[in-house]
């Protein structure tokens, strides 16, 4: 890409863009703002804010400006992740073994559980045309890799194995 993106580590520093040359780095947003992501048009960042001792996502314009929360103070999101057409975007919120994966429109409307099995489910990860997502899911215990449809249908176990898997991508 032409810019990129990162958070710090002290708790306070935000969301930093910088070009690939190193030089020109630009503020985008300050306060405890972390796992920024470029949607895939390069038009929005996406990134997780910390508050109140939850997790909410928020989308901004490249620049960083028209600001969005997506969430109610009642979630708690994780490993966000954007549509290839960047119109969606794909999270788990929950706690411990309770977690659950959402989607919601760019623009915090048409909230939609895709999950609800009451195991961790974790890191979705879209397909290259947006028609599936695939996540991690402990259903029996240790996490395999599970796909469905972007809508959440059609869920179904891609492996079986006896030590927890980690991350997967396509």
């Amino acid at each position: 890409g032409e810019w990129v993106l990162y958070s710090m580590a002290s708790s306070d520093s935000g969301i930093r863009r910088r070009n690939p040359n190193g030089v020109d780095e630009i503020t985008v947003t300050t306060g405890s703002d972390t796992e920024p992501s470029w949607s895939r048009d390069g038009r929005w960042i996406l990134f997780l804010r910390q508050e109140e001792g939850r997790s909410n996502i928020v989308v901004v314009d490249k620049d960083g400006s028209s600001e969005k929360l997506l969430l109610t103070p009642d979630f708690d999101a994780s490993t966000p992740s954007w549509s290839p057409d960047s119109k969606h975007i794909a999270f788990v919120s929950g706690t411990g073994d309770e977690a659950e994966i959402y989607v919601i429109e760019r623009d915090g409307k048409n909230l939609k559980q895709l999950t609800s099995n009451r195991v961790l489910d974790n890191s979705p990860i879209w397909s290259k045309n947006g028609s599936s997502i695939i996540f991690l899911s402990a259903v029996d215990g240790t996490a395999d890799v599970y796909s469905m449809n972007s809508n959440g249908e059609q869920q179904q176990r891609m492996t079986s194995t006896s030590d927890a898997i980690l991350f997967a991508d396509w």
